[in-house]
């Protein structure tokens, strides 16, 4: 039974990638970016899975385009639906475009149809994997927290401190056994992205207790959360300038850079991120849009909510357009000398920073980093200085 299903998750999985090319001209970087998609969801070994895969996603495409866009579709009203949900379909079996992100930056309208061949789409994440791979780019250099916290050290570029390191049950820092002092610190995993496998803890007393329950003795935490691969760090603050139109989490800025083949990065597009609610981190929370020249915030969408428009943070009222971002250009300039210093090797990152009252902190780096969010704030990421460079490297 398990490999029926695992086979059949292999086909509904290969059935929402597009065929393995590109139909149709390339005239944008976009569009040629596009032409790697396919063929980077192919098996690299030889003999008969590659043509095997090759065939099912001929095969497939089709019927789960026209599945994805009846479920998408079926949220919208009934005026056109049926016109939308065959638009949708003849776009992706001509031109590779995911029904869901049809519906998303409304492409049966025709302005947002005129920049068609401008889009970044959630497939394309592999082909970006495969540029990079070309250049020698290694992935766990962003996905592993430890690693990246270690060349930020090295370059001295300004991040959130390492307090301690755990890998495979042994403590990796400091060299002395850990004993924590600070008053609230992260205890993150290594891998985990979005705040999967994070959790924040407050002392009291000679105790820390998390939002879990859980308490352990100061002298105990090390061991606590030493079976687990994870990185801790103090808790920081968000600065005073934002801290009103958060729920009390942090704040993250995401500055996306890129890298021309003279290794000189670029911002080709920023946001930031605002948590609410009940979430403990930012991530997919409140985004908005921002003036690349001032750093004002200009747009906000609730993401948590299918993403409508607001200009006021519901937990707290305060108003969240027209408000000046503290450390605009220092947060510019951090991103780009951390792509230019450290990960060199990357074509385009995505730069999670903390805005601190001291100074704005390196959080991660990210190689996904959420395209679609950037694109529904902003408009097409081929309309900015990322087609530039993306030409550069194809």
């Amino acid at each position: 039974m398990r490999p029926f299903r695992r086979v059949a998750a292999a086909l509904i999985a290969y059935s929402q990638y597009g065929f393995p090319f590109l139909p149709g001209p390339a005239p944008t970087p976009t569009a040629r970016l596009r032409r790697l998609t396919g063929p980077s969801y192919l098996p690299k070994r030889r003999g008969f899975l590659r043509p095997l895969v090759f065939v099912t996603m001929i095969l497939a495409w089709p019927v789960g385009a026209l599945a994805t866009a009846i479920r998408v579709q079926r949220r919208d009203t009934p005026p056109g639906r049926l016109r939308r949900i065959v638009d949708a379909w003849w776009l992706a079996v001509t031109r590779n475009v995911p029904p869901f992100e049809y519906r998303a930056y409304h492409l049966d309208k025709p302005d947002s149809r005129a920049d068609l061949l401008q889009f970044v789409f959630w497939t394309d994440l592999r082909a970006f994997a495969e540029l990079n791979a070309r250049r020698g780019a290694v992935e766990q250099t962003v996905k592993d927290k430890a690693r990246f916290a270690s060349i930020c050290e090295t370059h001295g570029l300004s991040s959130i401190p390492t307090l301690a390191v755990f890998r495979d049950g042994i403590q990796m820092m400091p060299a002395a056994p850990f004993v924590p002092e600070v008053p609230e610190l992260w205890a993150k995993s290594l891998a985990g992205h979005g705040g999967q496998g994070a959790a924040l803890w407050r002392r009291a007393d000679d105790s820390y207790r998390n939002d879990d329950g859980a308490t352990v003795t100061v002298e105990e935490f090390a061991q606590h959360v030493g079976g687990t691969d994870c990185i801790i760090q103090p808790r920081v603050l968000n600065h005073p300038a934002i801290a009103d139109i958060t729920n009390g989490a942090l704040a993250s800025l995401r500055i996306v850079t890129g890298i021309d083949r003279e290794q000189r990065a670029t911002v080709v597009a920023a946001m930031l991120y605002l948590p609410s609610g009940d979430r403990i981190t930012s991530i997919a929370g409140i985004g908005c849009a921002i003036d690349m020249d001032h750093g004002v915030l200009t747009r906000a969408l609730d993401f948590r909510k299918g993403a409508p428009d607001i200009t006021r943070h519901p937990d707290t009222n305060a108003q969240i357009t027209g408000r000046t971002l503290p450390f605009w250009p220092e947060s510019l300039a951090l991103a780009a000398r951390a792509h230019e210093t450290g990960f060199g090797r990357f074509i385009f990152l995505g730069w999670d920073i903390a805005l601190t009252p001291e100074a704005p902190l390196l959080i991660e780096a990210n190689s996904g980093w959420l395209a679609l969010h950037l694109q529904l704030l902003n408009g097409p990421l081929g309309r900015t200085e990322f087609s530039r460079i993306l030409n550069e490297h194809l």
